[in-house]
């Protein structure tokens, strides 16, 4: 497969098969076709494509995340969030980057990891701070956050 177009309507086929086998509840099928589509990807279409690039990096990425969180592996959700993370900064994506920062220190406190909880809580302050009142139902969910599942340090 030369044409780029072609490509990414494999992968986009792909996507949709891992979609619905994180409905179906089979995350372990999902992040073997997830890790194809992510091979595929890096080996056939340049990152030159910058734009369609990005754009399904970020939803195998964000299906690999889910997938690992459904499976209850938060060693690899947290590797895998970090990458999506680390996409979105470089988009300029805050609110995205806001709600998967807020994930990842739900996941560090879930593991008893409080002191990197605490600093992702931190920069997620920072987000809603920056985000402002442009999304408030954002706003609203990190409040929740913190009234119901910050523990004292």
């Amino acid at each position: 497969m030369n044409n780029i177009e072609d490509i990414l309507q494999v992968i986009c086929i792909g996507l949709a098969v891992v979609t619905f086998l994180l409905n179906t509840g089979r995350g372990l099928k999902a992040i073997e076709v997830c890790k194809e589509c992510l091979i595929f990807l890096n080996n056939e279409v340049p990152k030159k494509e910058y734009k369609y690039f990005n754009l399904v990096n970020i939803a195998i990425y964000r299906a690999l995340f889910r997938a690992y969180c459904l499976v209850t592996d938060y060693t690899n959700a947290t590797k895998y969030g970090w990458k999506l993370l680390h996409i979105y900064r470089e988009c300029g994506e805050t609110t995205n980057e806001g709600i998967i920062t807020l994930t990842l220190a739900n996941i560090c406190e879930q593991q008893f990891k409080y002191a990197e909880a605490r600093e992702l809580y931190k920069c997620e302050t920072k987000i809603v701070r920056i985000i402002g009142n442009r999304n408030e139902l954002f706003s609203e969910i990190f409040m929740c956050y913190k009234v119901c599942d910050m523990r004292s340090y």
